[in-house]
């Protein structure tokens, strides 16, 4: 029983802190942003202050993106 608790606290606090950094994010004005991989991998737009990815990235940003990595 002792591990199914903590399963089940911990999973009470993620659901808390992943509240908290969509509100964040819902926020935030995404003013500045970068292009970087996500977790699949594949190339996408972040906002720098919030990281959250904000669109796809375009045929250039990848090409510069992927030059700059060099």
């Amino acid at each position: 029983m002792k591990t199914k608790h903590k399963v089940s606290s911990l999973q009470s606090k993620l659901h808390q802190i992943e509240k908290e950094l969509a509100s964040i994010q819902e926020k935030c004005k995404h003013s500045t942003t970068i292009t970087k991989f996500d977790k699949t991998n594949s190339i996408r737009v972040f906002c720098v202050e919030c990281d959250k990815q904000v669109g796809m990235a375009s045929d250039q940003q990848i090409q510069e993106f992927l030059n700059t990595r060099k």
